[in-house]
């Protein structure tokens, strides 16, 4: 990985005093450093401030690298001269290609163009790379299936950039559909029978296809559910405040209705005296009539009564009818008259 550190050793069995490091993955190979009677004779300005040699019992023999970028990959070589000895080492940047966003996103109808920079694996020497592209549309395959047969197959809205390069792999979709939508990965796969190497990365980027139509349709829908919850809301709260207004009417019109008959009431027993001495200052005298007695006859008194003569009381009271003032009276017991 780049700005990391890696350590390279040589283990003899006997001391090595005298070597040579170089470095092969350029056109003209480089040294590296030079050692002679376990001193620093030569040493190379690039990895000058960055290599650390490793000579300390003599029996072991290397370098430590620091800062490693990409351009540090590649395969190193010892040379022991007085042994004849040749040796190699390979160093990858587990990051070495250049690849897109891990996310990328697009609307429907867009196109999209994902590129892969693998230019970095022509510096290993002697090393077999295999490269196969994974897409919801093709699955995964050989990348030179994909650039000979696959894009023959279906040239509508698949195209590739010209002129072709296996160590840059690209991919262009037209016209993209939800169906595209997806991982697409490229698979990288190292093989060496000389370095006995057996590895592979997988570089992955994932692609969203958004549909606006269905976005905006979903937020106009939100928006009226909103609306028509917020209508539905004040609604529901001016019938709440009309019925508590009602009720608050109703109630106040049967307090004055309560009230208002509670003052009739209280009016009316008030009149109430009035009245009654108002009818009795208005009846005035009572008249009283009293029924003439009834005469008790017998034949004997026939002879002695006179025809036109009137009956009166002992006291002498008339027996016409008399106007009083006072109530009346049960009439007197009847006169008896005393026989001559």
């Amino acid at each position: 990985m780049t700005r990391s550190a890696a350590v390279f050793e040589w283990l003899f069995q006997h001391n090595i005093s005298d070597f040579e490091i170089l470095f092969l993955s350029q056109k003209n190979p480089q040294t590296l450093i030079y050692v002679e009677e376990g001193k620093v004779v030569e040493e190379n300005t690039r990895f000058k401030h960055r290599i650390q040699l490793i000579n300390d019992d003599y029996t072991t023999v290397g370098f430590k690298l620091t800062n490693i970028t990409v351009a540090d990959m590649g395969i190193y070589y010892l040379y022991v001269p007085k042994l004849l000895l040749t040796s190699k080492a390979i160093l990858i940047v587990t990051d070495f290609a250049k690849v897109p966003d891990p996310e990328v996103h697009r609307q429907l109808g867009d196109s999209i163009v994902l590129s892969w920079d693998l230019t970095a694996l022509r510096k290993l020497r002697d090393i077999n790379h295999e490269i196969f592209l994974t897409t919801p549309a093709t699955g995964r395959i050989h990348l030179n299936y994909y650039y000979t047969q696959w894009l023959r197959d279906n040239p509508h809205r698949h195209s590739v950039s010209q002129p072709r390069d296996h160590l840059h792999p690209t991919v262009i979709i037209d016209d993209l559909a939800l169906k595209d939508a997806g991982n697409y990965v490229i698979e990288v796969m190292l093989t060496s029978s000389v370095h006995r190497l057996n590895s592979s990365w997988q570089f992955v980027t994932d692609v969203a296809v958004a549909d606006i139509s269905s976005v905006r349709s979903s937020i106009d829908l939100f928006v009226t559910a909103v609306v028509l919850g917020v209508s539905l809301g004040i609604s529901i709260i001016v019938v709440i405040v009309l019925v508590c207004v009602c009720r608050s009417r109703e109630n106040d019109l049967s307090q004055m209705e309560l009230e208002t008959s509670r003052l009739r009431a209280s009016i009316s027993r008030l009149e109430q005296p009035r009245t009654r001495s108002q009818d009795n200052s208005q009846q005035g005298p009572t008249v009283v009539t009293i029924s003439p007695p009834v005469r008790l006859e017998t034949p004997a008194d026939e002879d002695y009564r006179d025809e036109n003569e009137d009956l009166i009381y002992e006291d002498g009271t008339p027996t016409r009818d008399v106007v009083s003032s006072a109530p009346l009276m049960p009439p007197p017991p009847l006169p008896i008259r005393p026989k001559p």
